[in-house]
């Protein structure tokens, strides 16, 4: 006969069964393997429903609690984090300003001039910190000078000469350093704490070492043509033009004539007759002291480069060839 399995009537939702209700039950036979499992499943299912009631849930102040101590593990880890990163900023700007105090110990300095009316401009551009004080000067051809004691910023130094009017026509030269020796015009505290007492500290090409130890800043100086290159070359001219006849006037005579063969590189000087009464050595050394002092005016005078040579030849006034110069210096006279 096939098994049969008859549950209890159950009452209620306590998951109690009682005597009184198994006494309900009109049979009861032993399960098959298969009813064994599913009444495995059923009893573990209602435990847990059961379980899952009586477990009380956390109350709403343990609840914030709990949050609280996220929120402030949260919070310290922020903190850690931002702690760190001061910690990277302060390396980083410790670094970027070790750095520019390396640039800065590097001396540079540039010049440039430039011409106003009745003046002429001097501006220089420098790695030097605000308040360095640079000694600047311009000095004319008779070695005349204006000088002015100018303190740097924003990286710049500028001043305005005002040229006197008995100062001529010509070239003038720039000069500028800045220095750590001058009684008169020392450094700012700021200054000698960046490059020392004496400028010790001071590096880069630019940085001369003085005989105590120190070093200054020395710029490189600034020819300008004043007040224009135009009218500069125009008074050479004059002056070269008007040295060259004081030498023949110089000369009582003997020289007749000083010309360019097509340039001033090849010069022919005529002489008079006086030329063939004097001893061959006199000629000579005549020769060689005319020669020399043309080629030393030309040359003055711009009149060729620095690496182009200067052949003075000498004349008679009928175009006769009186002494020619020699290849290794001196003169050779013609009979």
């Amino acid at each position: 006969m096939e098994e049969s399995f008859y549950w209890p009537d159950v009452a209620g939702l306590s998951g109690r069964v009682s005597p009184e209700s198994l006494a309900g039950c009109s049979r009861i036979k032993w399960p098959g393997q298969t009813g064994i499992r599913i009444l495995i499943a059923l009893i573990i299912s209602f435990t847990s429903f059961v379980v899952g009631i009586a477990l009380p849930s956390p109350s709403p102040i343990e609840s914030s609690e709990n949050n609280d101590r996220i929120n402030t593990d949260n919070l310290n880890n922020r903190q850690d984090v931002e702690s760190a990163l001061k910690d990277v900023r302060s390396v980083s700007e410790n670094m970027d300003s070790a750095s520019n105090i390396k640039e800065i110990l590097n001396f540079t300095g540039t010049m440039t001039l430039n011409t106003g009316e009745n003046s002429v401009i001097m501006t220089i551009e420098s790695n030097v910190p605000d308040g360095g004080i640079f000694e600047i000067g311009l000095v004319n051809g008779d070695f005349d000078i204006l000088s002015d004691f100018v303190e740097i910023k924003d990286g710049k130094v500028e001043k305005e000469f005002i040229i006197p009017p008995e100062w001529e026509i010509g070239y003038y030269t720039g000069i500028a350093a800045f220095r750590f020796n001058l009684e008169d015009h020392p450094q700012p505290e700021n200054i000698r704490n960046i490059y020392g007492e004496k400028g010790e500290k001071m590096t880069g090409g630019q940085a001369v070492e003085t005989f105590d130890g120190g070093h200054f800043g020395d710029v490189e100086s600034v020819t300008i043509a004043y007040p224009s290159e135009a009218a500069v070359q125009e008074r050479i001219n004059e002056i070269f033009i008007s040295t060259l006849k004081e030498l023949i006037k110089s000369s009582n005579g003997v020289i007749k004539k000083i010309e360019p063969d097509g340039t001033w590189q090849i010069v022919l000087v005529t002489v008079s007759d006086s030329w063939y009464y004097s001893m061959d050595h006199e000629k000579e050394r005549f020769a060689e002291t005319v020669g020399g002092a043309i080629e030393t005016i030309i040359r003055n005078a711009g009149k060729v480069n620095e690496n182009q040579s200067v052949s003075v030849y000498f004349y008679d006034s009928y175009g006769k060839e009186l002494a020619t110069p020699k290849f290794w210096g001196g003169y050779n006279i013609k009979r």
